[in-house]
């Protein structure tokens, strides 16, 4: 403990320093739509200014990451920074990214469109194989698409190719309260036990988790954003880490107010 309280001590003075970039942990979004960097080591977290307000929907992988409002979508890159727009149905969005964390996937919930981004423009996807409500998805390897679905109360995997046609539908769980891809081949899911990680090869761990989740979204490399009811501010979740630590993400000093 002793060692702990003294690596954090060390962290904040390196970071007061003139000069010294604060490491860059994650990029969020808050309960008020604003899309905010988040920056640290483990357990002591700083919540910064808002790097874009009225996000209906984000999600970064620490390589890039992607931001939606009314009425466009944003791809930003590892600093948060704009890199291209588009214009986008209102509501809100799931992402997808591929195995290098570059955006790749974008899903709208509402007119059920699925985008594939990257390119000068967005290209549709064919989602008539898609039964059931889309909770995350993926772009695996070897161009196919991976799409986390809710369909009569159970968890399913759909693993669709670049067109959109269906190879494959395996049952994941029964009580799946959220999902969202830790990156393209681990899926994450929220449970009434805790937090369970499903590799490609089948295998799981579960974390505990004392409040049930309501959403899990990629907030950096390494690190996922679990959603709290009840207006509670969200966990991060290290689920790269070998302990798989969470941590209370801390509301920003504007959020305060």
């Amino acid at each position: 403990m002793k060692s702990f309280l003294l690596i954090l001590v060390c962290a904040m003075e390196v970071w007061a320093q003139p000069g010294i970039a604060r490491p860059l942990l994650g990029i969020v979004r808050d309960s008020r739509g604003a899309v905010r960097p988040v920056y640290g080591v483990p357990g002591n977290f700083v919540v910064g200014a808002s790097l874009w307000d009225g996000a209906q929907s984000a999600a970064f992988s620490g390589y890039s990451g992607m931001i939606k409002s009314a009425s466009e979508l944003v791809i930003v890159d590892r600093r948060g920074q704009k890199v291209r727009s588009w214009p986008a149905p209102d509501g809100p969005a799931l992402f997808g990214f591929d195995n290098t964390g570059a955006a790749a996937l974008v899903y709208f919930p509402g007119p059920r469109i699925l985008w594939r981004v990257g390119g000068d423009s967005p290209e549709t996807i064919d989602t008539t194989r898609v039964d059931g409500d889309v909770l995350s998805l993926s772009a695996g390897g070897h161009h196919h698409i991976r799409i986390a679905v809710r369909r009569d109360g159970a968890l399913h995997l759909l693993r669709l190719s670049a067109s959109g046609d269906g190879l494959s539908d395996e049952v994941v769980c029964d009580d799946a309260l959220a999902a969202g891809f830790a990156d393209s081949e681990v899926l994450a899911v929220a449970t009434r036990d805790g937090l369970l990680t499903r590799a490609a090869d089948g295998s799981e761990s579960l974390v505990p988790l004392e409040q049930p989740a309501t959403s899990i979204d990629r907030m950096g490399e390494g690190w996922l954003l679990v959603g709290q009811p009840d207006g509670a501010q969200p966990i991060a979740w290290h689920y790269a880490s070998q302990q798989q630590d969470l941590f209370r993400v801390p509301a920003s000093a504007e959020t305060q107010e």
